[in-house]
């Protein structure tokens, strides 16, 4: 994919230098530009006194313009995706820390899940030698105690 961006790129750039030299005498005649925030339609007296906000450009090469456009459009685009990096970076960063906070909750809480289940199974122990001793009770012969009457004693 980068190969093919580099190549898009020089062929761009190749295609712009044929079209600069094939379009010299055209794009080398000048260029005045101006601007007047306040025109004659709005204010008739702006045109034989002048506005104070009107700006007008020196004769210029219109290819200068269109290189000079091209640049400041390029200048502008890189600011952009420069800044849109440094917002995702930013945010990598908070996901990152996220993480590390829920990677240690989680080995927190699997530490406790273990203990628990331990001490499930002790408890299961437990209730299985519980079950076997009461297993064992019932199964043996019942002995009967004597238990002496009102008035015999019980040495006899």
């Amino acid at each position: 994919m980068r190969l093919f961006k580099f190549f898009l790129l020089l062929l761009f750039f190749i295609c712009s230098i044929v079209f600069f030299v094939q379009n010299m005498e055209i794009l080398a005649k000048p260029l005045a530009l101006q601007f007047d925030p306040m025109p004659t339609f709005i204010n008739p007296d702006a045109a034989a006194t002048g506005s104070f906000l009107a700006w007008k450009s020196t004769a210029v090469p219109l290819y200068l313009v269109i290189v000079l456009t091209f640049v400041v459009g390029v200048l502008f685009s890189c600011a952009y995706f420069l800044l849109e990096r440094m917002r995702y970076a930013y945010l990598l960063v908070g996901k990152k820390r996220n993480i590390r906070i829920l990677e240690k909750e989680m080995a927190k809480l699997k530490a406790e899940l273990e203990k628990t289940q331990s001490l499930a199974d002790k408890n299961a122990e437990r209730a299985a030698v519980a079950e076997a001793t009461v297993a064992e009770a019932a199964a043996a012969p019942a002995v009967e105690a004597k238990v002496p009457a009102e008035g015999e004693s019980a040495q006899s």
